[in-house]
């Protein structure tokens, strides 16, 4: 999730970026002698890399990275089968040539289809979630169901061969239903070899109970269950800089991602070893997660290196992996990452979705349109009804400065005087008369000079907002493939039209105009339109449920400002006025 975390960092400096062009042409550019601000001190910032660096040191010491496969023999732990005991038993196995079979599982919520040689899900598509083409949304991708790489494959780090050997045998396979319960069961029996694999799928749940068994004779062999390199169909490559690849995953305390670019240079399977609750593959919006009924001590994590045609260019994927201990069972989640569901099934699953640093105000809002949706049968009106409110909460804001910069208007001309009065001085004496004439007519008044930096004030405030929502709608599935209106077929990407995007800037012109401002020079003139272009180019392929959000808040706040100065009376932009008195007396 490089790429979205990259864009963040963007949008973010260009906002504080443009928040200090307008301090400085609306602010700072009629106050003098202004003192610049200090930075941090270089002691500081040596505290927080030191802590930094505690942090992580205080990592690797809780996930110590081992590139060898050894087992670590400890008493009271089950001891793997010798070497000349794992040869016997493949030796009496040569030769079998057993049919292989598959089996279909639907439930409520799955139709998954299993397949007996190797004992495999070899496709899982979720029923809630479909494609164009009205197909169900693919969960395992179909390039590795006939490799050594498919889901729930065997890992036996002290065997190679019999690793090999698992995974490409056919096995018993029996189905069971029985009270709302699916059960499927893998079983080998050769010699004193006992291998089993039993999945049990539920009606109504996205989870599915596993046990899973290698022993020879009466000593279990160290083994592995892995997923499958990557996941999902139709997003093994992101398509653009605002989606993401396949991601590995682990929870010790924290949600932990193993960064993609890291994976070119790393071997192919790494062991990590802690103390971790659950694990997996996870895409934007839908994850593979393995949770531990007692927290996994040992965990494999790598990638398979795949070469696809992407756009008539061949390009090398690096897919991540997980693999966890067959010993004990699990629970295996497949399906999409909505917040309220995981947060619904415990274990702090939820963390897994991130609504970012300003995930304080994203989940009110994620809740609110889920309260919302439960009335109105459309995700788009919902950001409408939301972004209302919020723009209605955030308004009594704005009237106090619109009130302030009225008072600000009527004093106008004895600060010009004033200004006029000391126009050529030069000496540090006069211009501290100057600024202390300003100082008293302001304290007589009751307003401030602040008042002209008003009208970044709304956009200021709206940053945290913004950020949030952009977040939410970024990684929220239940916004994925829906509809709007007219031409907004997936609120969850761009408009290909850039219409929304295009709108959204005009309202930020239409908005800045309407803002009052007394420093109505080139400069100040010019970023009124300089930031509304930037930002439009800059959001042209953001998702258009953000968009969505951010146009119709610019609309709302006009709307709410026009409603207000006629209640009120108050005049809050005397320059359009000044322009319209012209064009009059030009008639």
């Amino acid at each position: 999730m490089q790429n979205n975390n990259q864009m963040d960092r963007n949008i973010l400096l260009f906002f504080l970026f443009s928040i200090v062009i307008f301090v400085i042409f609306g602010f700072l550019r009629p106050v003098q002698n202004a003192k610049k601000g200090k930075g941090k001190s270089e002691s500081e910032s040596k505290k927080v890399v030191k802590k930094i660096t505690e942090k992580k040191k205080r990592s690797l010491n809780t996930i110590n990275r081992e590139k060898n496969l050894k087992m670590e023999k400890k008493e009271g732990e089950v001891k793997a089968a010798s070497e000349e005991n794992i040869e016997d038993v493949l030796n009496l196995a040569e030769g079998e040539n057993l049919p292989s079979k598959s089996e279909l599982i639907e439930t409520n919520l799955f139709k998954a289809t299993l397949n007996n040689k190797g004992g495999k899900i070899i496709s899982l598509k979720l029923k809630n979630y479909k494609i164009d083409n009205g197909d169900f949304f693919e969960l395992i991708p179909p390039n590795f169901k006939d490799t050594p790489y498919f889901f729930l494959r065997f890992i036996v780090p002290e065997n190679e061969k019999l690793e090999k050997f698992l995974n490409s045998v056919v096995y018993k396979i029996s189905v069971k239903k029985k009270n709302g319960e699916t059960r499927v069961k893998f079983e080998y029996e050769k010699g004193s070899l006992k291998v089993f694999k039993e999945l049990i799928f539920k009606k109504d749940s996205y989870w599915i109970d596993f046990k899973g068994e290698v022993k020879i004779g009466d000593k279990r062999v160290e083994s592995y269950i892995s997923t499958t390199p990557g996941l999902t169909k139709d997003q093994l490559f992101p398509r653009s800089r605002y989606d993401s690849p396949p991601t590995a995953f682990y929870y010790d305390g924290d949600v932990e991602r193993v960064k993609n670019e890291e994976m070119k240079t790393k071997v192919a399977q790494d062991v990590y070893r802690g103390s971790f609750s659950w694990c997996g593959v996870e895409t934007k919006y839908f994850a593979a997660i393995f949770l531990s009924k007692e927290d996994f001590k040992k965990i494999f994590v790598g990638h398979y290196k795949l070469s696809i045609a992407v756009e008539k260019e061949n390009k090398d994927l690096f897919l991540p992996y997980v693999a966890v201990p067959v010993d004990g069972g699990f629970r295996l989640f497949m399906g999409p990452k909505s917040y309220k569901l995981l947060e619904d099934y415990g274990n702090n699953l939820e963390r897994l979705v991130d609504f970012g640093f300003f995930s304080f105000i994203a989940k009110p809002i994620y809740y609110s349109l889920i309260f919302t949706h439960n009335y109105v049968n459309n995700w788009g009106f919902c950001i409408l009804i939301i972004s209302f409110i919020i723009t209605l909460a955030l308004f009594p804001l704005r009237i106090k400065q619109l009130k302030s910069m009225k008072d600000l208007q009527k004093i106008q001309p004895k600060i010009k005087a004033i200004q006029a009065k000391y126009k050529g001085a030069k000496s540090v004496e006069e211009k501290q008369r100057m600024q202390a004439e300003l100082a008293k007519i302001y304290k007589e008044t009751g307003t401030s000079p602040l008042a002209t930096f008003g009208g970044c004030l709304p956009m200021i405030l709206q940053i945290p907002v913004f950020f949030a929502f952009y977040k939410l709608l970024y990684n929220t599935v239940e916004l994925w493939r829906q509809p709007f209106i007219f031409w907004i077929k997936d609120l969850s990407t761009y408009d290909p039209t850039y219409i929304i995007p295009i709108l959204m800037g005009l309202s930020m012109i239409v908005q800045m105009r309407q803002t009052p401002n007394q420093m109505q020079d080139k400069n100040t003139k010019m970023m009124s339109y300089i930031m509304p272009i930037a930002l439009t180019v800059i959001f042209l392929n953001l998702s258009s449920g953000v968009l969505l959000y951010y146009f119709s808040s610019n609309v709302f706040s006009s709307a709410f400002q026009k409603i207000y100065e006629k209640i009120s009376g108050i005049e809050t932009n005397p320059t359009s006025n000044k322009s319209k008195k012209v064009k009059k007396s030009k008639k």
